[in-house]
């Protein structure tokens, strides 16, 4: 009899061990898949920020449809309550993605990047108050060195005005929306399925970006135009299947097998990837500093890792 229970336990903690792994890995994965993003946005210049990210939304939930109706897979909401709630994941998306975007036409990419990856602050603290998920010592420890690591990293410059500060603000909010986005996803991974939960928050993000482009197309902001060519398209393209489409779809298969502050904590290496495919793609050097903040990063993500509840 203390065998089989013996066995049976084991087996549980092979299999929580497999999930575990899984989850850090498809993290990973989705990090290598934003790292690229902001090099796509910057393609997309000529046209509207808030263009580009319905854009984004509208090809990455049609391409979700698509998929679920190939696979026969339900992705429709069942009642209010469901279309009430899905259409809350799709605001939440929208303000993410709008923001970060918008951001970068304001702001330097260091810093949109970095003050956005102050979602593992945010995720930890919807994840107390939400899930009741704990935030250990280690925890707020590797968060601590993390954001010590992207500082140094990044490098704040020096010259601020109120166009820069007005960027930061919207990256920001950017990292508050991504914390959150995070912590509901892993909130309602057992109710709805990761196809029914992306393609309603991208539909709905995609429906409300659009009514606020419509606003501001008939409001005194409505002079704004925007320019598409060949290259701006492709960006518009590549930030929605690579980013949008596979990248948050990897996080959010890591965020229903790994916790919500240890995958915030991963995604936070976009930073890094960011400025390693600058130097690559570029033509950017890296600085002394440069490779000292990735391996302080690198280092927190280490720590909570080693340190993290495989649950």
């Amino acid at each position: 009899m203390s065998n089989s229970v013996e066995r049976a336990s084991a087996e549980k903690e092979s299999r929580e061990s497999g999930q575990f792994l899984t989850g850090i890995l498809c993290a990973v994965a989705g990090v290598l898949c934003f790292a690229p993003g902001a090099l796509f946005i910057r393609m997309a210049g000529g046209i509207d920020p808030l263009e580009i990210t319905l854009h984004r939304m509208a090809i990455a939930s049609i391409a979700i449809f698509v998929f679920s109706l190939f696979y026969k897979s339900d992705t429709g909401a069942k009642n209010l309550k469901e279309c009430l709630e899905l259409g809350s994941f799709g605001m939440i998306a929208a303000v993410h993605f709008g923001c970060f975007v918008a951001s970068l036409s304001f702001t330097f990419v260091s810093h949109s990047l970095a003050l956005c990856y102050t979602a593992p602050i945010f995720a930890a603290l919807f994840s107390r108050v939400i899930l009741s998920e704990r935030c250990t010592v280690k925890q707020m420890w590797a968060i601590a060195v993390t954001f010590g690591g992207i500082f140094i990293l990044v490098g704040f410059e020096p010259l601020i005005s109120p166009k820069v500060l007005f960027g930061d603000f919207l990256a920001l909010i950017s990292g508050v929306a991504l914390g959150l986005y995070h912590t509901v996803s892993r909130m309602y991974r057992d109710k709805y399925t990761l196809l029914k939960y992306k393609a309603n928050a991208y539909f709905f993000a995609a429906v409300y970006l659009f009514i606020v482009l419509m606003v501001l197309r008939f409001s005194f902001y409505g002079g704004f135009g925007s320019v598409y060519s060949a290259y701006s398209v492709a960006g518009v393209a590549a930030s929605a299947i690579l980013c949008t489409l596979a990248g948050h779809a990897l996080i959010n298969f890591a965020l229903r097998r790994v916790s919500t502050v240890l995958v915030s904590l991963i995604t936070t290496q976009e930073v890094t990837g960011g400025i390693i495919f600058a130097m690559i793609f570029l033509n950017e050097t890296l600085s002394a500093a440069s490779f000292a903040g990735i391996a302080v990063s690198l280092a927190g993500i280490t720590l909570v890792i080693l340190g993290a509840e495989k649950k």
